[in-house]
């Protein structure tokens, strides 16, 4: 059964159901999640936990003997599997066999990346769903972000206003860890109180803290809006400009290098499932590829190198105007106007 994140509190007063699959991109509300589910076991006597990692590889002769064994100080336990990138061949044909060892004792938490479709048709993966709960994490968008902040808010024992509520999605978009954080402050600071936008523009200080790997996935998106609200808050924390066209260049070598397989009538999915790219990160490029020409790949690799030459030898040339021509790149195949390498140089 799927159930989703603001649901499963009610499902475990409910039943304890021996599996759970926690899937998603979304950190606080996956560990919410699993704190949640060891929480209701530990009420009923599951008192022993126990993690294991897929980072590089997973333990498996360990995890089977602790599902197997029966502890001194307690007959009941939960055993948490971590996956970093979705199982691989070798894992998924450990996890069909970890199923047969299901009991009344023990019970199972998977987690890890978003999950697509196919993923989740998978034989391991509609074996394990029929005796589980599945709880897709993922990052809440648009109004579904504004009701999460307005739950969040009440939780607390606060009120808002919608221009209150627009002003947290806006500065914690992408990281609702630090909203979280923000909304734990804000219910000491004015407990039981209805907030006023002063009152919250006094205690936020944007906490959004982006790293320009999330940069590169709105960009690959086609989210240029988000994509350059990312980009001003990177400036406004100090990121080093060099940090971030590093990490545009090296994915938009990646296009080149595949967009050139296109033109050679190569598979490119072929290419990214060689490179354990997962479904959704294909998707995504896919996409991109759709609505790029190799022609403007290839102006975007000059205005990358020109950025970098722009940075290191301390032209006139503001750098973090360039990147923010080189972000709106990624809209569509449009050529920039008036571009040479020379005009950046």
């Amino acid at each position: 059964m799927r159930v989703y994140p603001e649901q499963l509190e009610q499902y475990l007063k409910t039943e304890l159901k021996p599996c759970y699959l926690i899937f998603g991109e979304e950190p606080l509300l996956k560990m919410e999640a699993i704190d949640q589910i060891k929480n209701a076991a530990k009420k009923v006597g599951f008192d022993e936990h126990h993690k294991f990692h897929a980072e590089p590889l997973m333990d498996w002769p360990a995890v089977f003997n602790t599902c197997q064994s029966m502890s001194l100080f307690s007959s009941r336990q939960t055993v948490e599997l971590i996956f970093e990138k979705r199982p691989a061949k070798e894992d998924i044909s450990q996890l069909n066999d970890v199923f047969k060892l299901l009991n009344p004792d023990l019970i199972l938490i998977l987690s890890g990346p978003y999950l697509t479709k196919a993923q989740q048709n998978a034989k391991w993966f509609t074996q394990y769903f029929k005796n589980a709960l599945y709880i897709p994490v993922g990052h809440p968008e648009g109004r579904f972000f504004a009701n999460w902040m307005r739950n969040r808010l009440k939780r607390a024992n606060l009120d808002a206003q919608a221009d209150v509520i627009t002003l947290l999605c806006r500065s914690f978009e992408g990281n609702l860890l630090a909203a979280q954080q923000e909304i734990d402050k804000l219910s000491l600071l004015y407990p039981g109180q209805t907030l006023s936008l002063a009152q919250l523009q006094q205690s936020i200080t944007q906490h959004s803290h982006f790293t320009s790997f999330q940069l590169v996935d709105a960009l690959l998106a086609g989210k240029v809006n988000r994509g350059q609200r990312i980009l001003q808050q990177l400036k406004a924390e100090g990121v080093d400009p060099i940090v971030i066209n590093w990490a545009l260049n090296k994915e938009i070598n990646q296009l080149y290098h595949y967009s050139l397989m296109q033109q050679q009538g190569l598979s490119v999915i072929d290419e990214m499932k060689k490179q354990r790219l997962w479904a959704g990160r294909q998707q995504i490029i896919n996409a991109c590829l759709s609505r790029l020409s190799l022609s403007k790949i290839e102006q975007m690799l000059v205005l990358c190198s020109s950025v970098d030459s722009a940075i290191k030898t301390s032209t006139s040339v503001e750098p973090w105007l360039s990147l923010q021509m080189l972000s709106i790149s990624f809209a569509d195949s449009t050529l920039l106007p008036n571009f040479h390498h020379s005009d950046i140089n």
